[in-house]
């Protein structure tokens, strides 16, 4: 990619733009940013060769163009920048949900550029521009939902792309993507704000690492979570109803005294998690 544009960084578009200053310094980077406190930043910093407050500026004559934005606001930018498109472009995005991101994006991309959704599984608890580092995607799985009908070159070079970030890249439907990472992602935060909520004042002072890393992304950013739960809900619910019948099954378990049935359920646990 000769030209990429980060539209709206924060943790994933920030380590986008120091990842790619690292790994593909001759790369040409520009960023759309609506917030002029943003546009600052990136350019006080020398993330960018070109800061712009209008996405259509901010695209014009990009290879690749990703969108950073909360999925609600996705399509709106979109709309801005359509114009400033070249046919060859790709648009792809970093958004935790993606049947709906398609079902909002792929008609209005069609015949203007290559639309491939992307879902980088990085990221961190803390937020915004500030927390952006340069090995964010280092070792990590990126998620591409192409449609049945991408082409394919694109696709490559996307997944090339993602490769010089240090990520691996998978393909599935984005309806199958949503199922997934309900189960691996949202699931397991939503999980982890359950458990912070439940447990009493009295014992939070002596919590120590076994609880801290079981509840920290607990301390991600609501209103990010929030999105990602109700956007992408109906996957959420069918895998929270699978975790409270392994629930229900752990409490009669124990409830019977049943020695042998949590031996196993603990050392199924313990062999399935070294798997990771």
């Amino acid at each position: 990619m000769n030209t990429v544009t980060v539209i709206a960084p924060g943790l994933l578009g920030g380590s986008i733009l120091k990842t790619l200053r690292r790994a593909a310094p001759t790369t040409r980077l520009k960023v759309y940013a609506r917030r002029a406190a943003t546009r600052r930043a990136v350019s006080d910093t020398g993330l960018a060769d070109t800061v712009s407050d209008s996405p259509a500026e901010a695209a014009a004559d990009s290879d690749l163009v990703i969108l950073c934005t909360p999925v609600h606001a996705m399509r709106g930018v979109v709309e801005e920048l359509l114009p400033a498109l070249a046919p060859s472009a790709i648009v792809t995005d970093v958004g935790s949900v993606k049947a709906p991101v398609h079902a909002a994006l792929a008609p209005l991309l069609a015949g203007r550029a290559h639309w491939i959704g992307s879902h980088p599984m990085a990221g961190a608890e803390q937020s915004g521009l500030a927390a952006a580092r340069d090995n964010l995607f280092a070792g990590t799985v990126t998620i591409l939902t192409p449609a049945p009908d991408a082409d394919r070159d694109a696709v490559a070079r996307l997944r090339d792309f993602w490769a010089t970030l240090g990520a691996r890249a998978l393909t599935l439907t984005p309806a199958r993507h949503d199922e997934l990472v309900a189960e691996i992602s949202h699931l397991p935060h939503l999980l982890a704000a359950l458990l912070v909520n439940t447990v009493s004042g009295d014992s939070l002072p002596l919590a120590g690492p076994g609880f801290r890393d079981a509840t920290r992304i607990a301390a991600g950013p609501p209103e990010l979570w929030l999105e990602i739960l109700q956007t992408n809900r109906a996957a959420t619910v069918s895998a929270l109803e699978k975790f409270q019948a392994a629930v229900a099954r752990a409490r009669d378990i124990l409830a019977a005294d049943d020695r042998a049935a949590l031996a196993r359920l603990l050392t199924a646990a313990s062999e399935r998690r070294r798997e990771l």
